[in-house]
């Protein structure tokens, strides 16, 4: 790992955290600063309990603030998921995994993808609206949680294991354990790739490919 990737590898996780810990701030902020507001409203309604929109609470600068954070963590989560699959791909490739081992793990990071897929253009989406600047759902946050924790269990702690079964005794011990580092720019795993230039990709999935690195605003890798 050289020093740059170290330093980015570092930024993104300071950036991870400063972030939880500002958008966390901005929300309790707003929350209590408008506590009263929120009680007169409710008085006035008959005492009815209403779900306050939480959006309405802020200004349109905190606002903004936070839905920037927000969409700066996702792409980094892009970023770095993206990366793991690329790189257990080049593992796969580089030890000259079985083609049948190789094939299963081609077929379900490209269905990951795509949910991932889904799932950030569904953020990006619900993060602005006719006004302006929108708060994005925590509901955006446990579909992610759901989808990663589903990972998990359908793949990692199968189908991955078998693998590093696999690697054992072919690959350096070191190659297995090293940390790995993830770029700045998106670095798309040759499975994705290679689905995105078959029959079973349509024009609809180039499509919404495009349209995520673009409302995301990621840098996609180009190699020379």
């Amino acid at each position: 790992m050289t020093y740059s990737e170290e330093w980015n590898e570092l930024k993104d996780t300071q950036i991870v955290l400063s972030n939880y810990q500002s958008i966390k701030s901005i929300r309790q902020h707003a929350s209590h600063g408008n506590l009263g507001s929120a009680i007169q409203m409710n008085i006035g309604e008959g005492n009815q309990h209403h779900k306050v929109d939480e959006s309405a609470l802020m200004n349109k600068t905190q606002l903004k603030d936070i839905v920037k954070k927000q969409l700066e963590i996702a792409r980094i989560v892009i970023r770095a998921t993206f990366h793991a699959l690329y790189d257990e791909e080049h593992l796969i490739h580089n030890y000259k995994i079985a083609h049948s081992h190789k094939k299963v793990h081609h077929i379900q990071h490209a269905a990951l993808i795509r949910k991932i897929q889904s799932q950030m253009l569904s953020i990006a989406n619900s993060s602005h609206s006719k006004d302006g600047y929108s708060l994005i759902p925590s509901t955006h946050a446990q579909q992610l949680i759901q989808l990663y924790a589903s990972w998990l269990t359908d793949h990692v702690q199968k189908n991955d294991r078998e693998l590093t079964t696999l690697l054992i005794g072919k690959a350096p011990e070191s190659e297995l354990e090293r940390d790995i580092s993830v770029p700045a720019e998106l670095i798309v795993p040759p499975s994705y790739k290679s689905f995105l230039d078959s029959d079973n990709a349509s024009l609809q999935d180039k499509k919404l490919f495009n349209m995520m690195i673009r409302v995301m605003k990621l840098k996609l890798h180009t190699s020379h």
